[in-house]
């Protein structure tokens, strides 16, 4: 891979797409928040949209695709593709198996 590639898959981040989506996302976190406890599937559910997108975005750029994804209906759904959740769960373990083992060890 040369060294423009590796800038071409940096920048899919700053495109467009996904900015827009950040920026929408932060007014509904920011709605949810102020709606208390009433809030929280609307956190809950817009938690799992943008960790599912920031999935698709990377798997997208790992295929060597060009331009940003957009997010789907197939994306949006909760209970849908797993596989990011399973990825997330798996680095939440490692994290708390490793500062287990550094609080044991004393590091």
């Amino acid at each position: 891979m040369t060294g423009l590639a590796t800038l071409r898959y940096l920048a899919l981040p700053f495109h467009t797409t996904p900015l827009l989506l950040v920026a929408v996302f932060s007014v509904l976190l920011r709605l949810a928040v102020h709606a208390g406890l009433l809030g929280l599937p609307v956190l809950l559910i817009i938690g799992s949209w943008f960790f599912k997108y920031a999935f698709v975005l990377l798997d997208h750029a790992a295929h060597g695709r060009p331009g940003a994804p957009v997010l789907s209906a197939e994306d949006a759904n909760p209970l849908g593709e797993m596989r990011p959740l399973l990825y997330g769960v798996g680095v939440g373990v490692f994290y708390m198996a490793t500062a287990a083992l550094g609080e044991l060890t004393g590091c």
